[in-house]
């Protein structure tokens, strides 16, 4: 799961993964400092941004193989 910190749902995500994660689903969370909700498509040639969408591709893979 990701969010940026500026996000208004991130108390929501917090919990939903810590729910998933004691119900024994393999979750991987990354909170991105200062980023606001869309952050990934609004600004996709930010740092962050792209750093975001690479901790992603990288998450599905590991849980595709």
């Amino acid at each position: 799961m990701s969010v940026g910190s500026r996000e208004v749902t991130v108390p929501e995500t917090l919990a939903f993964s810590g729910r998933l994660a004691e119900l024994g689903v393999p979750v991987e969370f990354h909170m991105w400092d200062g980023m606001p909700h869309g952050f990934e498509i609004k600004q996709s040639d930010n740092v962050v941004a792209r750093a975001s969408t690479q901790a992603a591709v990288e998450a599905l893979r590991r849980a595709l193989d």
